[in-house]
């Protein structure tokens, strides 16, 4: 396959946006998950893509001149949707109670907890294949194009 090919293979990308501190606000930083240290940034969702795939085309032909395998994209696991968790009796009724006070079901408020927890709906985070463009975790969104 050709290296301008491999951005548009099914690679899954991590899109974060982030703010150091430094003073110049906040922008978008972009890895792919299966190409160790290949990564990027820009001002906008759209910049930070456009310039990661331009890295996957400089990382891809570094690979190849090296001699180094390139990772094929991951496949994406079936979920269920489910999972078990244990946990102390005590944080069982806390939960319970605390769903019972907000009228909602355990269930419904442990996954608002747990989607919160790691910016889920709020934050912009996605790891998405390429070939189906940038989705945002917990939202649903037009596919980038480039």
């Amino acid at each position: 396959m050709k290296t301008e090919a491999y951005p548009w293979e099914p690679y899954h990308f991590r899109l974060q946006r982030l703010d150091d501190g430094d003073g110049d606000g906040p922008y978008w930083f972009a890895t792919v998950e299966e190409l160790p240290g290949c990564m990027s940034d820009g001002e906008t969702e759209a910049e930070a893509m456009e310039n990661v795939r331009d890295a996957m085309k400089e990382w891809i032909a570094a690979a190849r001149a090296e001699g180094r395998p390139v990772p094929e994209p991951a496949e994406d696991p079936d979920y269920s949707g489910q999972f078990r968790v244990r946990l102390p009796a005590e944080l069982h009724g806390a939960l319970a109670r605390e769903a019972n006070r907000q009228g909602t079901s355990l269930n419904q408020l442990v996954l608002g907890f747990l989607a919160g927890g790691i910016g889920w709906g709020r934050q912009p985070l996605a790891v998405a294949p390429a070939d189906r463009g940038i989705r945002m975790v917990g939202e649903d969104i037009a596919p980038y194009d480039a």
